[in-house]
């Protein structure tokens, strides 16, 4: 669930033949590039590589009609559902504001809702907590993200430093994700080499962009809670992708959810922040019996 992506990047031609779902506004073309890199970029020698290359892209705005006014997470999650399938992953790249800063969009009860319909179809949600720096526990959220009182089945991420940072890996990154009891697992927060685009020269594009071509363009420091989510993807669509090919069924997507808490990496055990662990795909396999 994107803004914008560049088709015709070079490292992206995989999604040539991607379902669009409403309407594609041509906003920050670098972000959705980004995100999608790092999930699809291919497997074809140059560039960089993608951690599940072989995905079917299907992109979906959240305007849900052809102009600005239209915009409507809610109805775009719908959207969204009703083309997938049982096991699919959605990846929500959106934020909601409140309380001052940015916060995940399952604040609206209408998201909510939507979230919880498309869990119940057996589709992996991965939500963003946003880069607002929330703590979700605290008493003006009046216990919404209490997950004993409510709880969509969505994973919800976090983002944690990585070694690039200058940090302790996987702590949380001061001033990032918001963090609490609500989340499920955390993804790297910064220094994620992925494609990109000219955008201008606004994106960011620090790698191989010869002669300002757009289509030749990567970043190596995408990051925020945007760059954490789709590692989190990722790691549900091979998951499901193994679980297909030796169990003939997808996981049940809080089940995959807990499996990913249960087998991750842990935060460091100093952190105040909680974001969770970091999903160690080789032990999720490894414990569950799948190789």
């Amino acid at each position: 669930l994107e803004y914008s992506w560049e088709p015709g990047h070079e490292d992206l031609d995989s999604t040539a033949d991607a379902t669009q779902v409403g309407w594609d506004s041509g906003w920050y073309p670098s972000h959705g590039n980004g995100v999608i890199g790092v999930v699809m970029a291919g497997d074809n020698g140059f560039g960089v590589r993608g951690m599940a290359p072989g995905v079917q892209l299907v992109i979906g705005s959240p305007f849900v009609e052809p102009f600005e006014e239209s915009y409507n997470v809610a109805a775009a999650i719908d959207d969204l559902a009703a083309v997938l399938d049982e096991g699919d992953v959605l990846l929500i790249e959106q934020q909601f504001w409140a309380f001052d800063n940015y916060a995940p969009v399952e604040i609206s009860s209408a998201v909510f809702d939507a979230i919880s319909m498309a869990v119940a179809k057996g589709i992996v949600v991965v939500e963003p907590t946003g880069n607002g720096a929330h703590d979700l526990d605290a008493e003006y959220w009046g216990g919404w993200f209490d997950r004993e009182v409510r709880d969509g089945g969505a994973i919800m991420v976090g983002g944690g430093a990585s070694p690039m940072s200058g940090l302790v890996p996987r702590s949380w990154y001061p001033g990032g994700s918001s963090y609490g009891k609500r989340l499920d697992v955390q993804g790297w927060f910064d220094s994620i080499a992925t494609t990109s685009t000219d955008e201008n020269g606004s994106s960011g594009a620090d790698l191989f962009l010869p002669g300002g071509d757009s289509s030749q363009a990567y970043t190596s420091f995408f990051g925020g809670t945007s760059g954490a989510s789709p590692q989190i993807s990722s790691v549900a669509a091979l998951a499901n992708s193994v679980a297909w090919a030796v169990w003939g069924r997808p996981w049940d997507p809080m089940d995959l959810r807990a499996a990913m808490v249960r087998t991750g990496t842990p935060q460091p055990p100093a952190d105040l922040e909680r974001i969770g662990p970091q999903p160690d795909l080789r032990q999720l396999l490894r414990t569950w019996g799948v190789r």
